[in-house]
């Protein structure tokens, strides 16, 4: 069983890493990494919410 805590620190790490990915797509035009960052993101607020 994973501790609650614990997940949601990585969670956060990763929606940082998530965010920092999408603001470096967006400043190279990249809109198909901007995507998937973006929908990485969304995935990561869902589950930090059902935490």
């Amino acid at each position: 069983v994973i501790d609650p805590r614990s997940r949601s620190e990585s969670i956060v790490n990763e929606l940082q890493k998530a965010r920092l990915q999408a603001l470096e797509a967006k400043k190279k035009g990249d809109k198909e990494t901007q995507e998937l960052a973006g929908q990485l993101i969304r995935k990561l607020r869902h589950e930090m919410s059902s935490l």
